[in-house]
């Protein structure tokens, strides 16, 4: 049986899309979302994140867009 590690690092991409599909999301909050709805299975790092986000949009899978905040700050969806 695979372990929890395998299992995340293979399915990284498959479940960031599947979530972003449904709405633009930004990196915390594509966490978060994957850590609730998968009940704490899934608890991704930002070392497991962002690379799955940088490989799909070189794959031309996903494109990232800047939002500016209230606050003067920006997030990426």
């Amino acid at each position: 049986m695979a372990s929890k590690r395998d299992l995340v690092k293979g399915s990284a991409e498959y479940l960031v899309l599947c979530l972003i599909t449904q709405q633009p999301m930004y990196g915390y909050q594509i966490v978060k979302e994957l850590e609730t709805r998968s009940q704490g299975y899934f608890k991704f790092k930002e070392g497991t994140l962002y690379p799955a986000l940088h490989r799909l949009e070189k794959a031309g899978m996903i494109t990232g867009i800047w939002h500016s905040l209230d606050n003067g700050r920006r997030r990426r969806y």
